[in-house]
């Protein structure tokens, strides 16, 4: 199953954490999102449909489930901004999925769905796992191509960061796979692992200290704070 679900998943939502606590760096934002899809139907008055494909933080495993995972979050975030659109985030997140069983699901499940944009979170139980990066950056690289060219755009969204977990897991060579995808394809890449080591260091967001209610709520703000940074990426191409 996902590393440590029960630590790092939500148990209770929806919270709403100060615009602050979920500040990061602009670098650590895509600048440039290749989002054209979105913003074609979105120009044209067509209904926003967006697919979130992921594992355990993607479904909110744990008693949250997903009303207090981050498409739930994004789609109330879009909702505020946009009232009176159409706008439909369909979750497809499953627990403990690897990247080569979700890939598998996008030409059956995924792209029937007509989705504008794909949120594909990804990487995490690779990395557990110790499966194989090479064949996990070819499933990459081939999952972001069956998306695209099935009309639909692309938001990659790579592990989560605590520390604890970083002790015992070697994420770097997920981590630059999913970097090498990014820049070799027309995908977006929301750098998660590295925004949430930016909360860790100013202090806001850390999963990895206090009781396990304390980290159980900080999971909840991460996984609104995280929505709250989609939505911005998705507005700006929106505007």
């Amino acid at each position: 199953s996902d590393v440590c679900s029960s630590d790092l998943v939500p148990a209770a939502g929806p919270v709403s954490p100060p615009r602050e606590i979920c500040s990061v760096p602009k670098s650590l934002l895509p600048s440039n999102p290749s989002l054209r899809h979105t913003r074609a139907a979105w120009v044209g008055g067509k209904p926003l449909v967006i697919v979130a494909v992921g594992s355990g933080s993607t479904a909110g495993s744990g008693s949250g489930g997903e009303v207090a995972a981050y498409p739930h979050y994004l789609e109330e975030a879009l909702a505020d901004r946009f009232p009176g659109r159409e706008i439909r985030i369909v979750n497809q997140g499953h627990a403990g999925e690897a990247a080569t069983t979700m890939a598998s699901r996008f030409t059956s499940e995924v792209l029937p769905e007509k989705p504008n944009l794909v949120i594909w979170q990804t990487g995490t139980v690779d990395a557990v796992r110790s499966l194989n990066v090479d064949n996990f950056s070819a499933t990459i690289t081939a999952g972001i191509g069956t998306l695209l060219e099935g009309g639909s755009d692309v938001i990659l969204i790579n592990p989560q960061y605590a520390a604890r977990i970083e002790l015992l897991i070697n994420y770097d060579p997920y981590l630059a796979a999913m970097d090498l995808a990014n820049s070799q394809t027309d995908a977006t890449l929301f750098d998660r692992f590295r925004i949430m080591r930016h909360w860790v260091a100013k202090g806001s967001i850390d999963l990895s200290t206090g009781s396990r209610e304390l980290r159980r709520r900080k999971a909840e703000e991460a996984q609104a704070c995280i929505g709250m940074l989609l939505a911005d990426i998705i507005s700006k191409v929106l505007k």
